[in-house]
């Protein structure tokens, strides 16, 4: 893996925190405020700036409704929190910091159909900044709608990489199993990754 030119095990860690924000399948929650869990131990880190990327990931409405705004207690774990504020409390985690690069493993597996049209205008107003997001994901509907490319793995390794339009999803479902596919066929535990 290359990181603007250099190979990534070349790079600082602590480099590569700073310029890759990053939204796993499993947001990590623990006791604490809203805002603790949004800064997520970061040094310096203004409430302006906490309220800025909350809003782009809408854990700012999350805050919003409660009495104790960013101040609510979120318990060990997340419990209590849906599955919907979890990705937008790890949206706004990855956005702190600003970094350039950000990659999203399955961003929507929680989100409700309206938490995913916004998270999609969120996606498309980074790119517009000129952000890179990686994208991995096995919705495919998902990829055609926000990105330029789609890059097949499969089993760990690289296939290919088409341009959203020329991709049509039953060639990226025979890309990624190895075959030629009816129409109605899903893949199973298959990865693509795209890059906005």
């Amino acid at each position: 893996v290359m990181l603007d030119g250099l190979d990534a095990r070349a790079v600082d860690p602590a480099d590569r925190t700073r310029n890759i924000g990053a939204v796993l399948q499993e947001c990590w929650l623990f006791s604490g405020t809203l805002r603790d869990n949004i800064v997520a131990g970061r040094f310096g880190v203004s409430d302006d700036e906490v309220a800025e990327k909350a809003k782009l990931s809408l854990a700012a409405a999350m805050a919003a409704r409660h009495p104790h705004g960013f101040d609510m207690a979120v318990r060990e774990g997340g419990m209590g929190v849906s599955g919907g504020q979890r990705q937008a409390i790890a949206i706004a985690r990855s956005l702190i910091g600003d970094p350039p690069t950000l990659i999203m493993d399955e961003p929507t597996s929680s989100l409700t159909p309206a938490e995913t049209d916004a998270l999609f205008k969120i996606i498309r107003s980074l790119k517009a900044a000129g952000k890179g997001v990686v994208y991995i994901s096995h919705r495919l509907e998902e990829l055609e709608k926000i990105t330029d490319r789609i890059t097949v793995l499969r089993d760990g390794e690289y296939v290919k990489t088409l341009t959203t339009t020329q991709t049509n999803i039953p060639e990226v479902i025979s890309l990624m199993v190895g075959r030629k596919v009816d129409q109605d066929q899903r893949p199973a535990n298959r990865n693509i990754s795209s890059e906005i």
